[in-house]
């Protein structure tokens, strides 16, 4: 299950810059080849990813620009975890411990958190 978002380029650019924790700037979008990081920088989420297009429109998230395999796996905040189940809570017909139990499956959440502990989130 995922979750996407129709905003601007000029959004994009700069949910980009905060998730980076740099300067925004004008990320090159148009350029990207659908399921191929293109790195803008070094830090972890200078990756960009393009999925390919909806209705004309490029669907691009961004990722560490380099291999995951080679990155400390950390398990994410409570704030950021609970934000990511609520997200697919509201697009997707799951029931909250089918939902619960995909994310724990994730490299870092099973760490850091139990079923439970997921579903509790939903109600937060």
């Amino acid at each position: 299950p995922g979750r996407r978002y129709l905003i601007t380029k000029d959004q994009f650019d700069d949910v980009a810059a905060q998730e980076s924790r740099r300067p925004e700037k004008a990320l090159p979008v148009s350029e990207l080849i659908p399921g191929r990081v293109h790195a803008v920088g070094d830090r972890p989420y200078d990756g960009l990813l393009g999925l390919g297009t909806i209705d004309g429109i490029p669907v691009v998230t961004f990722t560490s620009p380099r291999p995951l395999l080679h990155l400390p796996v950390k398990p994410p905040s409570v704030a950021y975890l609970g934000t990511i189940v609520r997200g697919l809570a509201e697009v997707h017909d799951l029931d909250e411990r089918s939902l619960a139990g995909h994310l724990h499956e994730a490299p870092g959440v099973e760490g850091g958190f139990t079923v439970d502990d997921i579903v509790d989130l939903l109600a937060r």
